[in-house]
């Protein structure tokens, strides 16, 4: 443990010492060490939301649910492409060793999130700047970490070890065990309400102005089936699965039902840049004012919902009871036999 520290401190301080003062074979399990760091330190949350939208769906949309999990270790297995591209000839040892910058990042940014002082920008940000620093890092000591352990020793012998650096390895470690235990007591307080809503459940109150004009609210479930899809401007999913959306619309509006598209973008309803935005992609798409309504969502809709992924598909019977929920990519038959029962059964349970 101590030298797995020494190592840590010694990348986050003196990278081209420490790495030259690696004998063949030390820290050949840095890798893993730092995979297990990581998932404590900054995946905790992200993991428990898979299981718990596993748990909450059916069919395709659980094992997404599962497969969202392995998306959010993404940045980890795109850092150490980059590194390995700039490290070249590099060690092994070298590019593991070389992600505890991403590492370190993720841990503190999540663990500033939870004291209520979070980083501004993107939720990807602190990890795109870690991933950024090991890269460079890697570009840096190429020269050192390309080098057999017997030329590294001849040159820059001067070993890497020390209190000090172990000080700073356990300083980062620390750092990444608070996190993970602030991440695991938010899991135990909300494991409940972690899933979105799911099947059997009952639609929430939330408030969602149209663009239309007007309010669409839990009240207007009760007169007749819907299929809610919550989207952005900015997925690529949703505008590929729009003109399908809309084509459901025109098809089952003469068997009562309706359709309600919600934005989830950020900002007000009312910002004039946002609403320009939605009326373009309005446009864009296609998407028919008379039988696909859209609602602006402020926040209440998406978090009553607790819907995290886009496109967010709900299937709602007459009397406001959730019949299918769907997360990502729905093939438009699947969506087209949830839409059917529904009908058939005349919408309720």
């Amino acid at each position: 443990m101590i030298g797995l520290l020494s190592r840590l401190g010694g990348v986050l301080s003196r990278p081209r010492r420490t790495l030259a003062a690696l004998r063949p074979g030390e820290g050949a399990s840095d890798g893993l060490a730092l995979l297990l760091l990581y998932t404590v330190g900054a995946k905790l949350e992200p993991l428990a939301r898979g299981v718990a939208s596993f748990q909450a769906s059916a069919g395709a949309a659980a094992a997404l649910g599962l497969a969202l999990s392995v998306v959010a270790f993404l940045p980890w297995a795109l850092c150490g492409l980059g590194v390995e591209l700039a490290l070249g000839r590099g060690r092994s040892v070298a590019s593991e060793l070389l992600k505890a910058p991403l590492v370190v990042c993720a841990a503190a940014a999540v663990l500033l999130d939870h004291l209520g002082a979070p980083l501004p920008g993107p939720d990807y940000l602190p990890e795109l700047l870690g991933g950024v620093i090991s890269v460079a890092l890697a570009l840096w000591v190429r020269p050192v970490a390309s080098r057999t352990g017997e030329d590294a020793a001849r040159t820059d012998a001067q070993p890497a070890r020390g209190r000090g650096r172990a000080w700073l390895g356990g300083l980062a470690l620390a750092l990444i065990a608070v996190a993970g235990i602030a991440d695991a007591r938010v899991i135990r307080a909300r494991w409940s309400t972690m899933a979105p809503l799911g099947v059997g459940e009952e639609a929430p109150s939330f408030r969602a102005p149209l663009l239309e004009g007007g309010e669409f609210s839990e009240a207007s479930l009760a007169e007749a089936p819907h299929l809610l899809v919550f989207w952005t401007t900015w997925c690529g999913v949703c505008a590929q699965e729009m003109p399908m959306i809309a084509a459901m619309s025109r098809r089952y509006a003469a068997r009562g039902l309706r359709v309600v598209a919600i934005n989830a973008d950020a900002g007000a309803a009312a910002d004039p840049s946002r609403r320009a935005l939605v009326e373009a992609y309005q446009r864009a798409h296609e998407m028919p004012a008379a039988g696909l309504r859209i609602a602006m969502d402020e926040g209440s809709a998406r978090a009553a919902f607790r819907a995290r992924v886009f496109p967010h598909l709900v299937v709602i019977g007459r009397g406001g009871q959730i019949h299918h929920m769907f997360q990502g990519r729905t093939f438009e038959s699947t969506l087209a036999g949830a839409i059917e029962e529904v009908l058939a059964g005349g919408g309720e349970r």
